[in-house]
Parts: C-alpha cells; sequence; structure tokens
C-alpha cells in the first residue's frame, strides 16, 4: 500500500508544463506548450452485466493500473486573471480488474474449498480536446472550467476466468 501512495505522490509532482518563452503571467497575449504527465487509475465495475458470467461471481470488481497523459495547449490572457486555454491530450488508461470467489467444489467425494479468479482486461486510451476558462486565484494557483470533447479509440475488454 506504501508503494501505491508513493507512486500516486511522484505522479502528481511530476506532472508538468512547459510553455514558450512568448508570454508571462504579467502581460496579456499568447502562449503554448506540451502537457505530459503519468496518471493512476482505478477502477472498478460489476462484473455480473456480462451475459457470460454466472451469479456466483462477486458484483464488483476492482483494479488499478499507471497510465500516462500527452499534448499541448494554446492559451490566450485577455483580462489579469483571466484566459481562455485550448488543449489536445492523448490520455492512455489500461487496468486488470479482478474479482474472486470462494467456492466449495467436489473433488474425488470430498468438499474442498476452493477459489476461482475473474480478470477483466481493460484498455481505455482516448484523444481529447478541450476548451477551458482559466482563472488565476493567485500565484501558481488557478481554477479551470469547460467542456471536453473525446473520441476512445477502443474500449477492449477480455475476461479470464
Amino acid at each position: 500500500m506504501l508503494k501505491k501512495f508513493l507512486i500516486l505522490v511522484l505522479a502528481f509532482f511530476s506532472a508538468f508544463s512547459l510553455a514558450s518563452a512568448k508570454a508571462n503571467y504579467l502581460g496579456f497575449g499568447r502562449k503554448f506548450g506540451i502537457l505530459i504527465g503519468p496518471s493512476f487509475n482505478f477502477y472498478s465495475m460489476d462484473l455480473r452485466r456480462f451475459p457470460s458470467v454466472p451469479d456466483s461471481v462477486p458484483r464488483f470488481a476492482g483494479g488499478e493500473n499507471l497510465g500516462f497523459f500527452v499534448g499541448g495547449y494554446w492559451e490566450y490572457k485577455f483580462a489579469e486573471r483571466s484566459s481562455i486555454q485550448l488543449r489536445g491530450i492523448l490520455d492512455v488508461k489500461k487496468a486488470v480488474l479482478v474479482g474472486d470467489v470462494q467456492e466449495t467444489l467436489s473433488l474425488e467425494g470430498n468438499d474442498v474449498l476452493g477459489m476461482t479468479r475473474n480478470e477483466l482486461s481493460a484498455n481505455l486510451t482516448s484523444a481529447k480536446f478541450e476548451s477551458l476558462f482559466k482563472y488565476r486565484l493567485f500565484d501558481g494557483i488557478s481554477f479551470l472550467g469547460g467542456a471536453s470533447l473525446g473520441y476512445r479509440f477502443g474500449s477492449s475488454f477480455k475476461r479470464k476466468e
């Protein structure tokens, strides 16, 4: 658990943005740059929604994995604290969800406690375009709000029992 926490903290602090030298926070105008960073993905799912999964399977399975995002942005500052930002991002997210079921099995006439593991692999890679309004509260902290439009390249799911 400590390892996952350290990875999450590292991912939070390692996301960065490289901006062009064309703009600064005191003047108005345009700036552009790249966005790169890791992401720690958590997933939870009801496995019984698949028609081939029996009712003995647990309702929820969970999983996590590391992913990343990469993209670019263009920003236009039109007031001292306000700007409009356009972003294009490729977001790569994958995970393996696991749900275990304890079962009583019959082995040579004896009841034996067994375990069945249900695994579901998910790939939710997408490309997004975001149109955002940015309001700078104070140096280093801004409020972002807006719309996001994306395309998922393929939601591939594989089930293994």
